[in-house]
Parts: C-alpha cells; sequence; structure tokens
C-alpha cells in the first residue's frame, strides 16, 4: 500500500490564511497542531495508521481542523510520558473512525470548510477503514501498544451511539432523548481520556473527565446543530440549514418541528423537510420561525449552562496550567460560534496565559518521558 507524503498540518482559515494566533481559534488550534505534530503524530505512526486504518481514518487526522487537542490534552496533562503515547492517539484515531461512519451514513462531502474522506476517497476507503476498526488494535508494529479492550469497548459504544442517532424520528423527538443520544455518540472521547489519565496517576483529572466529559460532548453536538443555521456554514462550503433540507433530526430541526403549530409543521413537511438545499424564500421563512418559535435561543441558552458546569468542575484540577489549557479547549470548542464569533478573544490577556501554560507544559525539548 502506498501511503501518501504527511501534508502541512499548520491551521488556516477558509481562505486559506493562517487563523491570527491573537483570537482564540487561532491560538487554540495553533497550539494543539504544533504540539500534535511534533510530539505524537510521528512517521513511523502515521504510516502504521495508514496501514491499518488507510487513507480516509488518516485523513480525518490530518485534514479536519479543530481536532488534534483530543490527543494534545491528556498529552499535556500528564507531562508527555513516553508510555501513554498509544492510549493519548486512541481518542483521535477513534474519531477519525467516527467520522468514516458519520460521513457515510450522511454522505457528506464538505466539513468545516474541508473535503471529507467520502469526497476525496470514496465509500470503498470508508468501509474499509471501519472493517478495519471492528477487527481491533494491530498485534504488531508501532501501533501493537493499543489498548485492545478499550478500543473494542470504543468502536462498540460508537456504533450503537450513532445507531441512537439516525433512529430518532420528528414524531418521536423530545430533548431528553436527544441530549443523551448527543451524549453516546462520542462517549468513547471522554472513556479514552479517563483511561489514559488514570494510566497516568492524575486521578484529579479522570474525575474531572468522567463528571465533565457528558456536557462536553452535549454542548459540542448543540454548537454543531447551532452552527448549521448561519452564514458560517455556508462561508465553510456547507449548506445553511442542510439538516432540515436533508430531513434530518437535530436539536434545531426536532424543537423547530416541535414547537411548530399546525400550518408551520404543514409547511415544512411539504417544502422543506427532506425536500435538499432550501431556497432563498425558504431560508428567510425557516430563519423567522426559529426567532418566532425561540428555538435558537433555546439550544443556545442550552449549550451555555453546560459550559458554566464544565468550568466549575474544572476548579477539581490544582495545576492552574493545565486549567488553562482544558478551559481554552472549552473555549473554542463550545463557545466560538455560540457566545463568540471566530475572532473572539484578541487582545485577551487570557490567549496569551493559555500559549504560555501550553509551552511551559510541553517543555523547551518538546516530547520527553518524566518517569
Amino acid at each position: 500500500m502506498n501511503v501518501p507524503p504527511a501534508p502541512d498540518l499548520a491551521p488556516t482559515g477558509p481562505e486559506g490564511a493562517p487563523w491570527p494566533v491573537t483570537t482564540w481559534y487561532g491560538a487554540v488550534e495553533t497550539e494543539f497542531t504544533a504540539v500534535f505534530v511534533q510530539d505524537l503524530w510521528s512517521t513511523p505512526l502515521r504510516t502504521a495508521a495508514a496501514h491499518w486504518l488507510g487513507p480516509a481514518a488518516v485523513h480525518y487526522v490530518e485534514a479536519m481542523p479543530g481536532r488534534k487537542y483530543r490527543a494534545v490534552l491528556p498529552w499535556l496533562t500528564l507531562g508527555r510520558p513516553n508510555r501513554l503515547v498509544h492510549r493519548c492517539l486512541v481518542p483521535e484515531l477513534m474519531f477519525a473512525v467516527f467520522y468514516c461512519l458519520d460521513d457515510l451514513l450522511d454522505r457528506k462531502r464538505v466539513r468545516y470548510g474541508t473535503a471529507t474522506a467520502y469526497a476525496a476517497h470514496g465509500r470503498g476507503e470508508l468501509t474499509r477503514s471501519l472493517e478495519a476498526a471492528r477487527r481491533g488494535v494491530p498485534r504488531s508494529g508501532p501501533l501493537a501498544g493499543l489498548p485492545g479492550a478499550l478500543w473494542e469497548e470504543c468502536v462498540t459504544g460508537m456504533a450503537d451511539g450513532q445507531s441512537q442517532r439516525h433512529a430518532l424520528t420528528t414524531d418521536a423527538f423530545s430533548w431528553e432523548r436527544y441530549t443523551e443520544a448527543a451524549r453516546r455518540r462520542t462517549a468513547f472521547v471522554g472513556r479514552a481520556w479517563a483511561d489514559v489519565l488514570t494510566a497516568g496517576c492524575d486521578p484529579r483529572a479522570a474525575a474531572f473527565v468522567t463528571t465533565a466529559y457528558p456536557w462536553c460532548a452535549e454542548a459540542g453536538q448543540l454548537r454543531n446543530d447551532l452552527r448549521n443555521t448561519t452564514a458560517r456554514e455556508s462561508r465553510d462550503g456547507g449548506r445553511r440549514h442542510s439538516d432540515l433540507g436533508d430531513g434530518r433530526v437535530t436539536a434545531v430541526s426536532g424543537l423547530l418541528w416541535r414547537r411548530a403549530d399546525p400550518a408551520d409543521r404543514q409547511w415544512l413537511a411539504r417544502r422543506v423537510w427532506g425536500r435538499g438545499p432550501l431556497g432563498a424564500e425558504a431560508l428567510v421563512r425557516v430563519d423567522r420561525m426559529l426567532e418566532h418559535y425561540a428555538v435558537r435561543s433555546h439550544v443556545a441558552m442550552a449549550t451555555g449552562r453546560l459550559t458554566r458546569r464544565i468550568r466549575a468542575a474544572l476548579d477539581a484540577i490544582e495545576d492552574p496550567r493545565v486549567r488553562a489549557v482544558w478551559d481554552a479547549w472549552v473555549t473554542r470548542q463550545l463557545e466560538v460560534g455560540v457566545r463568540h464569533d471566530y475572532g473572539h478573544g484578541r487582545g485577551n490577556a487570557s490567549v496569551s496565559r493559555f500559549r504560555s501554560a501550553v509551552a511551559e507544559l510541553r517543555g523547551p525539548a518538546g516530547r520527553t518521558d518524566t518517569e
């Protein structure tokens, strides 16, 4: 199998220019990507991942913006111990498999302004990646140190969560059922984080993850649902309100359907739901309905409540540098695009504190073993 060369993973904005590191989005994107590439994503591990999971999964590891924190957060928290590199990579590799399944089901061709592996490599490669993941971890080679039992547990939970999500219908929608499915859908990230933090003898951080990750998973899904209603979706190559046009139940589409009066619901069923891209008039009417039925504000306020819970739970972590890197992830992942725009943080001293915390936790030599 020919392994494609590693791309330049420097994070860029929608026009291809680097994100300004003075903003929260740019700082988190830049710092976490740099640590991931320099400390964790070595050539032997990348090659082994390509041979095991195929180019589709590697595409998601390397091409999707805003995702390197999954491996970097436990890596920095634990002081970069070499013996835990494989465990730190589990949530990142598993999320690449999750994207394969998600885009295979939704046939999504653009995500965050970047071509998906469905578009770049085709359905067959996504299927191949999923089949390889289900067979378990490699028994030899650079990735033989991956925890097999944890990997199998995560694959099973991911598949179950996706099935639960796709089984939702508008008639059966309830806020509680939807958010439960959202938490279960990516619960494998929290499970993998708790595992590596426990293995690294950091019970406080592991307890924080166990408590807070369900809120993170729920808030992250709500943020994505809101994002689909904004111009940001169009600028990144997607279609605004594509969830409605594709007939997909989300927090926004499900809540709108439940709250709409009979006339509006009939119009949604006849002109919008599952009818493909919305025309200009339909977009205007849907936006008005979302405001009239207070759908956007409901989802945004729910996201804000979850974010406050996560921040309160962070107080259990004593090291202020570790708190800073986890809190920056919350800021970038759960607030930018909901409470703040993508230029938020410019001139904010807390952005500088975050970047300093990353540098101090990483140390001058980068990857080292402190044990």
